[in-house]
């Protein structure tokens, strides 16, 4: 009987430990914080002035927490890599904050970056903000992707980074700039979604629409003197 309950403690405090192990391993994951961009941002956000009408813009960017999230507020830090950064603060954007709130109970939050566009050299030069996530107590990380975000902010209309590899060739054909513009325009939207399974089938309507208003509007000419022409092939 006595061997019987020293077994049955042994096994009890092996488990003990084990789960202990477990749970830190899984705490220690749980601190990890980086940025979430994905799809048609890729590792960056491009942000064009020439599409809307004020002067002054706040960006939000994504940041995600692997694991579980905790009862309590915590806090991160985010920085601004000058010597990766062509913009200047007070100029091309506001300083950020010292440190910024993952509020309790969530496993995503936004940190917003207010961008302007008065400087004229942003008619014809973008310039980048780097952001980089700042190791703190409550956030140790050790986790090397997603650290870094980068922000690019002009007032020309930039060419999306995913349009030569996913909504060029399978919606809208040739890039150029008026017709990216009047894609915004016709479609009644800001910027282009992200390219995931749900969007595919928004993607294909916009491709649609842009090619029956080149057909109706015919001939439409783009910023080189070109006829837009609408025979390009939707892939789905």
């Amino acid at each position: 009987m006595v061997k019987f309950f020293i077994i049955i403690g042994l096994l009890l405090f092996l488990g003990s430990g084990c789960t202990d192990q477990v749970e830190e391993r899984f705490n220690n994951t749980a601190t990890t914080i980086y940025f979430n961009l994905s799809g048609a941002q890729a590792d960056s956000i491009v942000y064009s002035f020439a599409k809307v009408v004020e002067n002054s813009h706040v960006i939000e960017v994504p940041v995600e927490i692997a694991g579980y999230p905790a009862d309590y507020d915590r806090h991160f830090r985010v920085a601004v890599d000058e010597t990766l950064s062509t913009a200047k603060v007070g100029l091309h954007y506001d300083a950020l904050e010292e440190s910024y709130v993952l509020p309790k109970g969530t496993f995503t939050t936004k940190v917003p970056v207010t961008v302007y566009s008065t400087d004229k050299l942003l008619d014809s030069v973008a310039v980048s903000i780097a952001l980089q996530i700042v190791v703190n107590d409550e956030f140790p990380n050790g986790f090397s992707k997603r650290q870094q975000a980068l922000i690019k902010v002009s007032n020309m209309l930039e060419k999306p980074e995913m349009w030569d590899l996913i909504y060029g060739r399978k919606y809208f054909g040739t890039w150029s700039k008026t017709k990216y513009k009047l894609i915004l325009q016709v479609c009644e939207i800001e910027e282009l979604p992200a390219y995931n399974g749900p969007n595919r089938y928004l993607l294909k309507g916009y491709g649609m629409k842009m090619q029956n208003y080149f057909k109706e509007n015919y001939p439409v000419y783009d910023e080189n003197g070109q006829v837009i022409e609408s025979d390009w092939t939707i892939i789905f």
